[in-house]
């Protein structure tokens, strides 16, 4: 079930609309909501759609245009820190030998680093805390079992503590 509710069309135009004005401080234009929500809906993974809005020109001209400063807002975002000044220059000499941004923040994204950073940014909104080692480990496993990470996202709702914490009413 929360995965039903993760993966509607509300909830994608909400995630559109919560990215844009994340990632380049305004809100969607009701073409944006609904082309990028008509994807999530269809199966885009909510992490290709923001690697796409880092990519995009408008997000170099907000956070750019110099590639140590596009680099620094991708990181940012997507691992919660800086790059280090050893991450700027693998950056910068990818950008330069025809890397796109997109597919960068896609990578990072994809790197432990970038999905510990997701998970465990929504169960700090979920659970209340940070993840632990055991609950790491319990996320590679899955992931590595071929999981997403809205899938992985979507259980929380069904764990122990979440549901100790908003128990359901029979009544």
């Amino acid at each position: 079930m929360p995965l039903a509710i993760i993966s509607s069309p509300e909830s994608a135009r909400r995630r559109v609309a919560a990215s844009y004005e994340q990632l380049l401080g305004r809100q969607a234009s009701g073409t944006d909501l609904a082309y990028w929500a008509d994807r999530l809906v269809g199966g885009m993974p909510f992490q290709t759609f923001e690697a796409h809005v880092m990519g995009s020109a408008e997000f170099a001209r907000r956070h750019g245009p110099a590639a140590d400063l596009v680099a620094g807002a991708v990181y940012q975002h997507v691992v919660g820190r800086g790059p280090s000044s050893a991450e700027v220059v693998a950056w910068t000499d990818s950008l330069e030998a025809g890397a796109d941004v997109t597919g960068l923040a896609a990578w990072l994204r994809r790197t432990n680093e970038g999905r510990i950073e997701f998970l465990g940014s929504h169960m700090q909104e979920v659970l209340g805390r940070e993840p632990h080692d055991f609950d790491r480990l319990v996320w590679y496993g899955r992931l590595n079992e071929g999981a997403t990470l809205d899938e992985l996202w979507a259980d929380l709702f069904t764990h122990g503590e979440f549901l100790e914490r908003f128990p359901y009413d029979y009544g």
